[in-house]
């Protein structure tokens, strides 16, 4: 069994270039760390918190920076942008990123930040052989070839901000103490809840595998209350009707829902119906209906709450993918 042991909990502010360096290195490894223009200004505030394979750390510079790092090897860096934008290039690809993007960094690639002024940087870091020790067992046998996520920045959404969410949870619960000897296999579940979240948010070379494997897993009363959702989830259904359908009682729907897909029965049925209305709109299936009708037809009756589920999860509110998809068919017939 797992022992859990908390290794560090850390905070500094550094006004020293050199001390800085030397702080950053000892964190992640040695890499190039320089301020662009005056250095006189220069200013570094960080925190740290160590345990297991995850740690988490922030970091906030007052001067405009250029960080360059090699190839990590053993572990990856998730990245979220809590204040300014960041330019980052990997794998010959270059993207701005701000506090509406999430973005990893790994294991094999070189990698470069350039951070605005009063830039402000959570990174989660994972070590590789944990990410590849949970795929290895999900997938229930040794891995062909190493894991590789791709380098794209991932819009902010649903499924992101639970991951956030998630996150500060697991953390607060450290900063309690509730992670001490006899109780490691609460951390174990975080842990490996948060790693299942890493593989659903970021492609990689495993991702067809991984969910056709954890698809197959699913119990047979959970593809019962899907399909259900599915065929009837644009009608007034509520979730005593899901818990018919799944056959089983409202307590193992729930926890059947949660361990393997990360959300609730009603959540669920509410992300199939934005995704329905996203599709619509998105494909010009609109034409002489209001946003407010499709909506509604598609089982919506608050439509404050509708338009802010809708941004959350697609990054644009209903109005702007309508917008976009008249653009794209009127270019189509240029």
């Amino acid at each position: 069994m797992k022992t859990y042991k908390m290794l560090s909990h850390a905070a500094a502010r550094v006004d020293s270039l050199r001390e800085a360096r030397r702080l950053m290195n000892g964190a992640f490894l040695p890499h190039s760390l320089n301020p662009i223009g005056r250095s006189d200004r220069f200013s570094l505030v960080y925190k740290t918190r160590d345990f297991g394979a995850l740690q988490l750390h922030t970091v906030s510079y007052a001067e405009e920076m250029l960080v360059r790092t090699p190839p990590f090897e053993s572990f990856y860096c998730i990245h979220f942008s809590a204040a300014g934008e960041c330019e980052y290039r990997q794998q010959k690809g270059s993207h701005v990123v701000d506090s509406n993007y999430v973005y990893i960094s790994g294991a094999s690639h070189a990698f470069e930040q350039h951070m605005s002024p009063n830039y402000k940087q959570v990174t989660l870091k994972v070590g590789k052989q944990a990410l590849e020790r949970f795929l290895a067992s999900e997938l229930g046998k040794t891995l062909d070839e190493p894991l590789c996520f791709e380098t794209a920045p991932v819009k902010v959404n649903a499924e992101v901000l639970s991951f956030l969410n998630q996150l500060t949870n697991y953390y607060q619960l450290i900063s309690g103490g509730l992670f001490i000897q006899g109780r490691s296999h609460v951390a174990n579940n975080f842990e490996n809840a948060i790693i299942a979240m890493l593989f659903s948010i970021f492609p990689n070379n495993y991702t067809q595998e991984y969910y056709r494997n954890t698809q197959d897993l699913k119990p047979y009363f959970i593809r019962r209350a899907e399909k259900f959702i599915v065929s009837n989830g644009l009608d007034s259904i509520s979730l005593e009707d899901i818990i018919a359908a799944s056959g089983v009682s409202r307590r193992s729907l729930h926890h059947g829902f949660r361990q393997y897909l990360n959300i609730t029965p009603m959540k669920y049925l509410k992300m199939h119906r934005l995704r329905t209305v996203h599709e619509i709109l998105l494909h010009g299936k609109a034409e002489g209906v209001t946003i407010t009708q499709i909506a509604s037809d598609c089982g919506f009756t608050h439509m404050g709450k509708f338009s802010q589920d809708y941004k959350a999860l697609f990054g644009e509110t209903p109005s702007e993918t309508l917008r976009k998809s008249c653009g794209s068919i009127a270019n189509s017939l240029d």
